[in-house]
């Protein structure tokens, strides 16, 4: 399951009116290109290109511009990925808007169930996305992608025969192919292989010499045979970290700790959502990898642990906010900041301090509720009073957190 033009379609879920114009989302600062329109994409514009060369363009063919707006597309490929467990049991989360199903070997539904995947997601979010279903990881990818280019298929690519599978091989481009490279394209067009096809006409000893053991799963794959394992409990992350870079460089502790808290809950936010809780919290701050002035580059950070491991946003906020203080400095002119959440545990089985005097049950209670509004409403609908509702970055076209309910975006359409 792949979702189409996933930052432009969640953009289009807070504007419904924006469906089939022109619309881009920007990077960081608005300073380039990371997502486009069918429509944008029609136009020549392309992935990474610097806003400032376009700005003519966007203002003639009147096309709408969203500074990239993460919280929002975070909480929707969330909302995507926990529609999919009503077709297979724990998902393979593959990207914020890619994912592997296991579906039945009841192949006379594959293609219906790929039908009613489409149509629940579009219903419930409004985000269109395209499935390809076939034997293999690699096949599936290839044929998602001609689902999403080839109206004809309406959503769904189904490879499940063994001519299909043929046929696939043929129409595929080398380069398109899910896990060769850059560099394993040209070697194999110099070759004078193009296609999937050409591909796996060749021996296995010659892909053997000539390429790596993934370049061997993937022309076993490409023929059916399934070599790349699927993925249903995805391993827990061993840190988790969240960070932004700033417009403008930022002196005080009383204008660092407002995104700092941010980071904090947002970190803590996607803890609970792995079941986890960690016992220490770094935070960091920079002047960017290009300091102002010409000044000699800084890097400060320091650890707080907790007694007991945590999850609730309360007490990691706190102890971002203790971390913070202790390292900012009014002399440096500070450019990026973050929090690093280590030493991650299973939330069953945490055993409290002895001398730990804080209820942290209480604390888990009010994180528990705030998730479940923020879950409904849209993410930081309910958050702590110092939390920043944005970083300080430059994101003068931002849109709106929350995105319409369906009932909500059907009257918006009209």
């Amino acid at each position: 399951m792949d979702c189409n033009n996933f930052f432009v379609s969640c953009e289009r879920t807070v504007r419904p009116d924006l469906e089939k114009k022109p619309v881009l989302v920007l990077s960081n600062n608005d300073g380039c290109v990371i997502a486009r329109s069918n429509e944008v994409k029609a136009l020549g514009i392309k992935m990474g290109q610097p806003f400032f060369q376009i700005k003519e363009l966007v203002k003639r063919h009147g096309i709408h511009c969203f500074s990239s707006n993460f919280i929002l597309y975070e909480d929707i490929s969330h909302r995507v990925m926990q529609l999919l467990e009503q077709f297979a049991p724990n998902p393979e989360i593959y990207s914020v808007d890619e994912a592997f199903l296991h579906l039945p070997d009841d192949t006379s539904r594959l293609r219906q169930i790929g039908i009613d995947i489409v149509k629940t997601i579009d219903q419930q979010v409004g985000v269109p996305v395209s499935v390809g279903i076939a034997p293999t990881k690699t096949l599936a990818k290839a044929a998602a992608d001609i689902a999403k280019k080839d109206a004809r298929y309406h959503g769904v690519a189904c490879v499940d025969t063994p001519e299909k599978i043929a046929t696939l091989q043929s129409m595929l481009p080398i380069g398109d192919v899910w896990g060769i490279g850059r560099r394993y394209a040209k070697f194999l067009i110099s070759n004078g292989i193009l296609t999937a096809k050409d591909f796996v006409d060749k021996p296995q000893q010659w892909v053997r010499r000539h390429m790596s053991v993934m370049g061997e799963k993937t022309w076993r794959e490409l023929q059916g045979e399934p070599c790349f394992e699927y993925n249903r409990s995805p391993e827990k992350r061993q840190q988790i970290m969240v960070s932004r870079s700033f417009a403008s460089v930022i002196t005080t502790f009383e204008a660092l700790r407002e995104p700092v808290a941010l980071f904090a809950a947002s970190a803590a936010h996607k803890l609970r959502q792995q079941g986890m809780v960690a016992a220490q919290i770094e935070v960091f701050l920079s002047n960017g990898r290009f300091p102002a002035d010409n000044a000699a580059k800084v890097w400060q950070s320091t650890i707080v642990s907790f007694a007991t491991p945590v999850s609730n946003t309360t007490e990691i906020t706190n102890a971002a906010l203790l971390g913070l203080k202790s390292i900012v400095s009014k002399s440096v002119k500070y450019k990026q900041a973050g929090v690093v959440l280590r030493s991650l545990s299973h939330q069953e089985g945490i055993q409290a301090d002895l001398f730990d005097t804080i209820d942290h049950d209480k604390h888990q209670k009010i994180s528990a509720v705030m998730d479940r509004i923020n879950q409904s409403y849209g993410r930081n609908y309910l958050r702590l009073a110092i939390q920043a509702t944005e970083s300080p970055s430059r994101q003068e076209m931002l849109s709106s957190k929350q995105p319409t309910r369906p009932d909500e975006r059907n009257k918006k359409k009209h």
